[in-house]
């Protein structure tokens, strides 16, 4: 019989070894250096660190930094959280100087509003006491309120050959009563900072919780009485004097203030509100403590930054707050409680 013929085995083409698909630098996981990994990676973003990371990040900068872009319509992830509306308040004040040179503003923020303190004369620090005026806050008919982060950037807005002198910022921890006319000579102050009044001078003041974290209490109905004067709702956060000394005599604005003030308030049923307020987030102690490590560890001012600068300056630190606190907790943010710290994130800006 003659002998079948023998068929030659070549090698095995691409359908036959497995789809007829080759796998691509992006599925070859080991092609990274991440032998024996199975499952997905875990995304980075540009900068290299974990988006969850970055995002834990976003949110300690919004509950820090008044002026990050976060900070409008965030809110506080603690324990007291409620349903509640976030808002921001923006003033904007010029700071004018008398005969001498000099001129003051102070400002302070409460629960119920921003006050406002204005002095000029021949030094920073006039002798007659000034009272406090209420320039705004909240929308009318809150019933619950709290500060989440509030601060200032100042300009000098003259023109080279008028800028002068120096401009003084000093930080003061113990709040003086809104009641009672403000003498800036009665107080001793927790921070002092002096910089040149030069061409194109700019800086942040970022105000800080003086007792946190009591200081990010939700104040109450039982303050918003009728009888209550104003010191009823004082916050415990910072108060700023921002003085010039030398600066041009007799200008109506040697530096250009602008305020900005986030809030948390809530309404009564009876408000037409009541349907636009947010649940209340869940708690996160790994953002709270982050946030209240960063707020007492960071710069009070800002020298010669924008906004952005100021924004990145702030998300890099927070991302380092939060990196202590993942360590002190033996990285719970990062295992275990990584899905509830994503869910609360989301949650602050829901």
């Amino acid at each position: 019989m003659p002998k079948s013929k023998k068929t030659k085995k070549g090698p095995k083409k691409a359908s036959q070894r497995g789809g007829g698909q080759k796998s691509g630098p992006s599925q070859d996981i080991t092609r990274h250096g991440n032998k024996g990994m199975t499952g997905p990676v875990r995304p980075k973003t540009a900068r290299g660190g974990s988006a969850p990371h970055s995002a834990a990040a976003m949110a300690v900068c919004a509950l820090t930094n008044p002026f990050c872009d976060g900070a409008i319509g965030a809110r506080y992830l603690d324990a007291t959280a409620h349903r509640s509306l976030p808002y921001t308040a923006r003033f904007a004040f010029a700071l004018a100087t008398g005969s001498g040179g000099g001129g003051l503003i102070a400002i302070k923020v409460l629960a119920d509003g921003v006050y406002t303190m204005a002095a000029s004369g021949a030094t920073d620090s006039p002798t007659t006491p000034a009272t406090w005026t209420l320039s705004g806050g909240p929308p009318a008919g809150w019933d619950d309120s709290r500060i989440t982060s509030w601060g200032v950037k100042a300009s000098n807005n003259l023109s080279p050959n008028d800028s002068s002198g120096v401009v003084r910022v000093l930080s003061l921890n113990e709040p003086p009563l809104v009641s009672t006319a403000f003498n800036v000579t009665s107080y001793t102050y927790d921070t002092c900072e002096t910089y040149p009044l030069s061409p194109g001078t700019t800086f942040h003041w970022i105000a800080k919780p003086a007792n946190a974290p009591q200081t990010r209490r939700m104040l109450g109905p039982a303050t918003n009485a009728t009888t209550d004067t104003a010191d009823a709702f004082m916050s415990g956060w910072q108060t700023v004097v921002i003085a010039a000394i030398g600066a041009k005599a007799s200008s109506a604005s040697v530096l250009y203030c602008e305020i900005v003030a986030h809030y948390e308030f809530t309404v009564g049923p009876a408000s037409g509100f009541v349907p636009y307020q947010r649940p209340a987030p869940p708690p996160q102690p790994a953002i709270t403590q982050a946030v209240d490590r960063l707020a007492q560890t960071s710069p009070q001012t800002q020298w010669n930054k924008t906004d952005s600068s100021v924004d990145e300056w702030f998300k890099a630190s927070a991302k380092g707050a939060l990196s202590m606190g993942m360590k002190a907790a033996g990285d719970w943010a990062m295992t275990d409680g990584l899905p509830a710290v994503m869910e609360g994130i989301g949650m602050l800006f829901a």
